[in-house]
Formats: C-alpha cells, structure tokens, sequence
C-alpha cells in the first residue's frame, strides 16, 4: 500500500484542488450579469433552439457567455478541457466532433468547411502553414467519409498558381457523385496601381482520382480605395441559399455625406447593387440575377425558392422585401420595429442566421441601457414568428461599466 500511497495523496490533493476551483468558479458565475430571452411578439417555440453566443467585459473582468431559453451559462462553468480551447467550439463542430470523431481529428474548426448527406461526411479546406514565415496558406485539403462502409478518402493538392495571390479565404463545399467543389475568394493587391483584384473560384476535385480537374472563376472585380465608398463581394452559400445555388453579390457602398448642420448616424451609408451571380453546383450553368432597378431596397441576404430577399434599416426599422428573380418582380414586405440605438443593414449579413427558410438575427452589440433585440421570420411566408429582448439582471454595480458583444446567433442540434 506505501508503494501507491504518494500517487493516492496526488490523486485527492489533484481532486480537492480542482473542487474548490469549481465551486469558487461557480460562485463568481452568481455574480456576474444575468441574461434570459423576453418575448415581446410570437411563439416562443420560434426560439427554443436558438443560442446566443456573447462576450463581456468590464472594468474588473471579461467573460464569454452563452443564452438560451433556460438563461445564461459562462464559459468558465464549463469543463477545463473546454475552457482550456480558449473559445466556444460552433455547435455544429461539436456535434461532428463526437459522431465522428477519427474523421474530424486535425480537421478546422469552421462548419462552412463542412458538407453532410445521408451518404458522406465530406471536408474541404486550406489550412494555414504554422511553419511558414508568411503563415500562409498553401494547399487544398481533401477528405471524405463514407458513412456506410467507415472509408475515408483524403489527399492535399497544391493551390494553383498561389504565388498569384494575396489571400485565398475558402467559403464553404458542395459534394455529389464523388466530385468535390470549393467556393473560394482569391485577393490580388497590387501596390504600385494600389488596386485589388477579387476573385470568386470554384474549385472542382475527382476525389476518386485525387485530382483537381477544374477551376472556374464566377466574378472577377478590380477596385480600389476611395473616399467616397468601396466595393464589396458577399457570397450566399449553404443554408442562405438553395441546396445547389451559389448567390454571388456585388455591390458599391457610398459614404453617407453631412451637410450644415446635419448629424449623420454612424452606421448611414448607401448600398448600391450593382450585380448578382447565381451559380448551379449540379449543372455548372452560371446566370445573371435582373435586380430591381431605382429601387430602394437594401441589401440582399438570403435566396430560397428563386426568392431573394433583402434587407434595409431605416428609422430605427428592419424592412425585409422578397424579389421573385423569375417574374423580376418585388413581392410582399415586412416592416420590424427595432429595439436597439444601433442597427446596420450589413448587420443583417453577418449576424444574421437562415436555417431552414427562417431567418435567427440578433444585432452585434448593445449598450448597457437598453436591451438586445431577438427577431426570428419565416422567410417563405414574410411573417414574424417571434420578437424579442434579451433582458439582463444582476448588473454591476458602483457606476462600473460594462460593453456586451453578440456573436453569430446558432441552433441546438
């Protein structure tokens, strides 16, 4: 018994230590703000599933957070295996990771990086080089699963031509038919002329064969810094879009001018379409969408049903307009009050989830006087389901201040 007695004394010491940094960790958590979801309007079965992801920061801390309909948890209430990655994992990656997890060891940590059938889990990537003095990325990485017979297929291929390239962000994968294709945006800068070069590729694999076997470029735009605007791609893919469309928008944002005594809002700014592309992954047909022409509409966000539809704010209003891109013509429109100072129309893009034709979106940030906004559409019918606060409790105290930050909003498995 003395030969494991030193190994015993560890193992409880190792126990006591890590109990009493639990309970004090749960301690602190009763002290710092509390969150919950507030209906205003709807049926709160339109939130059930939803997750607010958040951080916030005082004078005196700084803390991750997640809400949902039974309240708030902080990240620190979490096991050290999670707390030790730093960050909270996306839903979806943890649920890949424990069905799957032999397939998803060395994987990136991104859903986009990600597509799932019945059939195949498939993975498509460009990871970075930690090795690298540039600390870049220089290789296609390749992998399905075959969930039938527990194969998986991988391979790395050289990026073609990378040398050319600034940058090269990969955006999200199709598969069918052991054919994989990735949707990329290539950057070229070039800082003689001090223009830029952004391109849209779809990069098509043979995952049978291991070979890249095509590389189509959908847009290919030269811009450069100006002081009355600039130029943007936005690309719709995955759950904001059809199963097998890829939405390729350009647009021209132009800075909105004060003039005498005027005061602008900080987040004013007029948005110009000036293209939409809309790619077919099953046939490879490339079209041009006919967009609305002299009409104030905002900026488009999600295509479902050839529907796209847009977004605009406006007097402290969210209005979401359907475009039939068949008949060009604009459908019915919904007009949302909102709750929050400071709401952007591109708010709506980045911060906003579509899941199944229902729109999740909950503004980036607030102040501490008011409170967050929840708004959930069903985007097919252009109805509310559900309009809502995130209320806070148990806030600091002796004039202490306090910023709160909301991440993109997810959905429970």
């Amino acid at each position: 018994m003395k030969k494991y007695g030193k190994l015993i004394a560890l193992v409880i010491f190792t126990a006591v230590i890590f109990g009493v940094f639990y309970v004090n960790a749960k301690t602190l958590t009763s002290t710092l703000p509390q969150f919950s979801f507030h209906k205003l309007e709807g049926n709160d079965q339109a939130v059930e599933s939803l997750v607010v992801n958040g951080d916030i920061f005082s004078s005196i801390y700084g803390e991750s957070f997640q809400i949902d309909q039974e309240g708030t948890k902080y990240r620190r209430d979490k096991s050290f295996i999670h707390r030790s990655v730093g960050y909270y994992r996306p839903i979806e990656i943890e649920r890949l990771q424990n069905e799957y997890r032999n397939f998803m060891r060395g994987k990136e940590e991104d859903p986009n990086a990600f597509f799932e059938n019945d059939d195949v889990l498939a993975y498509g990537s460009t990871p970075y080089d930690f090795w690298s003095f540039s600390f870049d990325n220089f290789t296609f990485e390749i992998a399905v699963l075959d969930k039938h017979t527990n194969k998986t297929t991988s391979f790395s291929l050289p990026i073609p031509n990378r040398k050319d390239f600034w940058y090269i962000e990969p955006y999200g994968v199709k598969f069918k038919d052991d054919t994989l294709s990735m949707v990329t945006m290539n950057s070229i800068y070039d800082e003689l002329s001090e223009e830029e070069n952004t391109q849209v590729h779809i990069y098509t694999f043979d995952t049978k064969k291991k070979q890249l076997i095509n590389d189509e470029v959908i847009i290919d735009l030269t811009s450069r810094n100006s002081e009355v605007g600039y130029s943007s791609i936005d690309l719709m893919l995955n759950d904001k879009t059809d199963e097998d469309q890829l939405i390729v928008l350009h647009s021209f944002t132009s800075y909105m001018e004060s003039s005498g005594n005027e005061i602008v809002d900080e987040y004013t700014e007029v948005v110009e379409m000036k293209e939409a592309i809309k790619y077919n992954f099953e046939t490879g047909e490339k079209e041009e969408i006919v967009l609305p022409k002299d009409e104030d509409i905002g900026i488009p966000f999600a295509f479902v049903d050839n529907t796209l539809y847009f977004a605009k704010v406006a007097n402290k209003n969210l209005t979401i307009i359907g475009y039939d891109s068949d008949g060009k013509k604009l459908k019915n429109n919904l007009d949302i009050p909102l709750i929050n100072k400071y709401v952007s129309t591109s708010d709506i893009i980045y911060q906003g989830l579509v899941k199944d034709s229902v729109l999740y979106f909950v503004p980036s940030s607030i102040d501490y006087d008011e409170l967050g906004s929840i708004i959930v559409v069903d985007l097919k019918s252009l109805t509310l389901s559900y309009s809502g606060q995130i209320a806070i409790s148990n806030p600091p105290e002796n004039g202490e201040w306090l910023d709160i930050y909301f991440n993109n909003p997810e959905l429970k498995n």
